[in-house]
């Protein structure tokens, strides 16, 4: 059956699908957790004409036990996509439930550690190389796919039937700057796992996610990586992280309708958290996206709520419109609201007000 959806569509739709139930706690939440993404691949096949499938996962990992899902990944298998036999690995974006998503991952950049492998000249920050590790440690539990071993060693296992394949990464917010890593990490440790050198063609599909590290870092991985698809709306701030000249110019992205002096601050702070620290984009910026300005969301008195709600919709709910993908928003709505309340609760505490 013939796709109809084209491929950016399609690894903008399994990047968002390893968000599914960011909500969910308790007993058994892997297998919860994958009632909600096996919804979400049913659909992008019945939409694609495709046949991807899980195959490892969900992996996750929960700071505390019996808490949110602090991180999440998946492998997808699509026995011929675009003629070869592919892995789709997604990784979820910051859960907007997770303290040490947010505090650790997404912000712990006044600091840098190496690349820990192949090179010790790449820098990352200290947050992402968090992540990092924990998506490098992580095992499916009991009774999921790929159950109890890691990525790589899953991996490792079942490249046996064919003799190339294609390996791709993709994940949206976090999951985009996430994404990349994974993808260098397997590429730099393919030795060790795929001895045989059967995954012949590395790619990456990230989206809306920040910088992950110095310019030694970009130029490293675009040399590794260089099928590498960064998709970013050009009012999303959050790819404007954490550049310093690109994230000041956030400050004004979406005037003369929206300003506000809380944003100007909240910028400001986190610019003198990075300091003299150089942070860089990967990949080129050929699949920049025009961005609307959301009118109809410009409803508060208070300048930098305003801006808040379309800071969050430009970052996630513009990107299924820009992409004209048909995706179900309920959960992408209520994580919206949450954000929201985040974020007029961090203004709060740095602000005097929010006028």
């Amino acid at each position: 059956m013939a796709t109809t959806m084209t491929q950016q569509q399609i690894m903008f739709f399994l990047s968002l699908s390893a968000n599914a139930g960011s909500d969910i706690k308790g007993a058994g939440i892997g297998s919860k957790v994958n009632v909600e993404t096996e919804k979400n691949i049913k659909q992008l096949n019945a939409q694609s004409g495709e046949n991807w499938r899980i195959v490892w996962g969900a992996g996750l990992y929960q700071k505390t036990v019996g808490g949110v899902i602090d991180n999440l990944m998946y492998a997808f298998f699509n026995p011929d996509y675009m003629g070869k036999p592919t892995y789709y690995i997604s990784v979820a974006g910051t859960n907007p439930t997770s303290i040490f998503d947010w505090l650790t991952e997404d912000l712990e950049v006044s600091s840098t550690v190496q690349w820990p492998y192949n090179t010790p000249k790449a820098r990352i920050s200290k947050g992402i190389s968090i992540g990092l590790h924990k998506l490098v440690e992580m095992q499916p539990e009991a009774g999921l796919p790929g159950a109890g071993m890691t990525l790589n060693e899953f991996l490792s296992k079942n490249l046996s039937e064919c003799d190339e394949y294609t390996l791709i990464t993709g994940g949206h917010s976090l999951g985009g700057a996430l994404s990349p890593l994974v993808a260098l990490w397997l590429k730099d440790t393919q030795s060790a796992w795929d001895k045989n050198a059967k995954v012949t063609d590395f790619q990456s599909w990230p989206f809306a996610g920040q910088s992950q590290g110095l310019e030694s870092f970009a130029t490293y991985y675009n040399s590794r990586i260089p099928n590498t698809h960064r998709t970013f709306n050009s009012l999303d701030l959050v790819p404007r992280a954490f550049n310093k000249i690109t994230l000041k110019a956030g400050e004004t992205q979406y005037a003369p309708e929206i300003t506000s002096d809380t944003i100007d601050l909240l910028i400001y702070l986190r610019l003198y958290q990075i300091g003299s620290l150089e942070y860089t984009q990967i990949a080129d910026t050929s699949n920049e996206l025009t961005g609307e300005l959301n009118k109809k969301i410009i409803t508060s008195i208070f300048g930098a709520v305003n801006y808040f709600k379309q800071m969050i919709y430009q970052h996630v709910e513009a990107y299924i419109v820009l992409l004209d993908v048909n995706y179900d928003t309920v959960q992408i709505q209520k994580d919206a609201d949450v954000i929201l309340r985040k974020l007029i609760a961090y203004a709060k505490k740095h602000a005097k007000d929010l006028s």
